[in-house]
Order: structure tokens, then C-alpha cells, then sequence
């Protein structure tokens, strides 16, 4: 029983001791700093610096040697959501602009599929939503389109730009410079 007093007495001294013995150090390494901030002789700086590195690197050996307490919070299972895997899409329209529509839709079905990502997934709902608004109201073709000419065809000698290459362009003028 004697001894048992006596272990637990020295356990109650020591744990203080050893956590002041690490400010001890962190009091001389302020020291140091203190001195050389006010100044001296090169010789000084240079065994005021020494000893600074010396108790700053005990400083450090001194608090990883104690003994610390880590408390891990948190759930046990990390959260894991799966993907949200679409199957590609069909339509049944003829139209150009719901079928235009269609092609980016399952493009991006097909790259969120492939790498799951939320810029993925963003790009793949809007497409998607455009097509299904398209497929509800289907938009409606100009009736009265022009035919539109390349500059090629269009451009003057010299290659000139102006009002009547604009026009030969919009398919209002013929190319008669020719």
C-alpha cells in the first residue's frame, strides 16, 4: 500500500514538471529572441541565434514526447452517394432543334455517366430540361429563310468588304462583280 502512495504521488509531481519543463524552454527561446532583437557584438548574434535554435528545437522535442489527448468526431460510415446514372434518351419528333437538342442531351448523359462530376451533372440536367421543353412546345422554323452565301462567293476584287458583299452574303444581291 506504501508504494502505491508513493507511485501515485510521484505521478501527481512529475505531470506538472514535464509540462513546465516545455515552457522552461519556450521562456529561454523567447530570451534569446529578446537579445538579439536588442542588439550586440556579431559574436553575441551569432551564439544568441545558436542557442535560440538549440532550446526551439528542445522546445519541439520536449511537446512531442508529452503525451496528448486527440478526440475523433463524426459518424463511423463515411457518406457515400451513388451517381444519379441516366439511361440515354429517345424522341419521337422530326423536328432539327428537338433532335439538336437531343444529341447534346445524351452527350451529356453519356460524360456524367462516364465521370460523375457536378459540373457534369449540371450541363447534363440543363441540356436535358431544354429538350424536354422543346418536345412540350417545339419551336418554330422560319418559314421565310434566306439562302445565305459564304464570304467566299461574296467577297469583291481585293478582297473589299462592304454594304453589297453584306448583302450578296444575307442572299438579297447576286454577285455580279465577278
Amino acid at each position: 500500500m506504501r508504494y502505491i502512495a508513493i507511485y501515485c504521488l510521484a505521478i501527481c509531481l512529475f505531470i506538472p514538471f514535464s509540462s513546465h519543463a516545455c515552457e522552461h524552454l519556450q521562456a529561454k527561446v523567447d530570451r534569446y529572441t529578446q537579445l538579439k532583437r536588442a542588439g550586440g557584438s556579431a559574436k553575441q548574434m551569432n551564439r544568441w541565434q545558436a542557442q535560440r535554435k538549440q532550446y526551439s528545437a528542445r522546445y519541439r522535442e520536449c511537446l512531442r514526447a508529452q503525451p496528448s489527448m486527440h478526440r475523433a468526431t463524426g459518424s463511423k460510415q463515411t457518406k457515400r452517394t451513388k451517381p444519379d446514372i441516366q439511361k440515354l434518351r429517345k424522341a419521337d419528333s422530326d423536328h432539327p432543334v428537338v433532335q439538336k437538342l437531343l444529341t447534346t442531351c445524351n452527350f451529356w448523359i453519356k460524360s456524367y455517366n462516364r465521370n460523375p462530376s457536378p459540373e457534369n451533372k449540371t450541363y447534363r440536367d440543363t441540356a436535358c430540361r431544354a429538350l424536354d421543353d422543346a418536345q412540350r412546345h417545339p419551336p418554330t422554323l422560319a418559314e421565310n429563310q434566306t439562302r445565305q452565301r459564304p464570304l467566299n462567293e461574296c467577297i469583291k476584287p481585293g478582297n473589299l468588304l462592304d454594304d453589297d458583299v453584306r448583302e450578296c452574303m444575307a442572299g438579297t444581291r447576286e454577285p455580279d462583280w465577278q
